[in-house]
């Protein structure tokens, strides 16, 4: 089977073959479309018990109950980049220059700083060479 779904949008291949159900019509056109003799409240609400149908389904793994097929969780990245960063920190910088001068405010100021301590910290800044990382990731 060819299925709906373009391999641009499946990165993974897990939906290659398969029909994906979406609605691409309101209730009322869908009524008027298929010259249904219901109204479009009732179909609204037929729409809404598929999918909770659907939704029960997928969470318990399948019609039978069987385990259900996990879903490729896409890949977390989650390094701190010092280029990005070092952009929230200018736009932080200005920010306080602009509204914490003339308000009062110092979050901006604040979260500069936090953000400047973490860059000339341990984790990102080598002292003896006096580099800063390019990059840094912690945890699993």
């Amino acid at each position: 089977p060819v299925g709906n779904v373009d391999q641009a949008a499946d990165p993974h291949g897990e939906l290659l073959g398969k029909n994906v159900l979406f609605v691409n019509q309101g209730a009322e056109e869908l009524v008027e479309s298929f010259q249904l003799s219901c109204g479009a409240a009732e179909v609204q609400e037929a729409m809404l018990c598929c999918r909770k149908h659907l939704l029960k389904i997928q969470r318990e793994g399948g019609e039978g109950g069987a385990n259900p097929s996990p879903r490729i969780r896409p890949h977390l990245d989650d390094k701190l980049l010092a280029s990005w960063n070092g952009l929230a920190l200018s736009a932080l910088a200005k920010g306080h220059q602009v509204l914490g001068l003339k308000l009062g405010h110092t979050k901006y100021l604040q979260a500069a700083e936090s953000l400047a301590n973490f860059f000339l910290g341990p984790k990102m800044f080598d002292s003896e060479s006096g580099t800063l990382q390019r990059s840094y990731r912690e945890g699993p």
